[in-house]
């Protein structure tokens, strides 16, 4: 089986509205390349964005995120 990705200009409107809340959500403004390859599959596509969109928002999820940002920051730069 071989799967194709779906981009965002080429995908249904239905995708396209998943794709925008998941970059919504994550506060980018491209879509990771993991989500158009599971653009083929839209009820799946919806499915997972109802899952993770809320997590994303979640405060304490944001504050993890905001924590491992500044640690790998620090290691990063003191690698250099």
């Amino acid at each position: 089986m071989q799967i194709s990705p779906v981009i965002e200009d080429k995908a249904s409107d239905q995708v396209k509205k998943e794709y925008k809340k998941i970059k919504d959500a994550l506060n980018i403004p491209y879509l990771p390349l993991f989500f158009t390859y599971i653009g083929p599959f839209p009820e799946y596509l919806c499915y997972l964005t109802e899952q993770l969109v809320p997590i994303i928002q979640h405060d304490k999820f944001k504050s993890l995120i905001n924590e491992t940002d500044e640690k790998l920051t620090k290691v990063i730069l003191a690698s250099e």
